[in-house]
């Protein structure tokens, strides 16, 4: 296995991690952003199965595939942090202060922000890890 492979696979790691402590831990989310709950969910579920048909396939298009959905992702993140979003409703907040606030403002907490700040950096790096392998093969 090369470098860029194994680099992959944890970064692949790290998105996962990240991204199920967002699910079952990120109340506001839940709550205020059910759409970006399943969505998040929609996205974890997805890329596991194409990581596993990648594996058993070894097809690599498929590597390509789960690069293209992590940089839409790392894109929708920006997004919802410009956006004002999942926390829209509430009035004199922003997206960037409950996203990358480490619980030094009333609705973010550390734990929240350190996992969408890893999910968000993980996901641009799987996605160029992904496009990398994608060209040397």
């Amino acid at each position: 296995m090369d470098r860029s492979a194994l680099a992959s696979h944890a970064a692949l790691l790290l998105v996962y991690l990240s991204g199920l402590y967002l699910l079952l831990f990120d109340k506001l989310l839940r709550q205020f952003g059910y759409f970006h709950w399943i969505i998040l969910l929609a996205y974890l579920i997805v890329v596991a199965v194409v990581v596993v048909i990648r594996q058993i396939a070894k097809k690599k298009a498929l590597t390509a595939l789960i690069g293209v959905f992590s940089l839409l992702m790392f894109i929708a993140q920006m997004a919802d942090a410009a956006l004002n979003l999942p926390i829209s409703g509430f009035k004199g907040t922003n997206g960037f202060s409950y996203l990358f606030g480490f619980g030094t403002t009333p609705l973010s907490s550390f734990g929240t922000s350190a996992a969408f700040t890893i999910f968000l950096v993980f996901n641009l790096v799987l996605a160029l890890l992904c496009f990398v392998q994608y060209r040397k093969r």
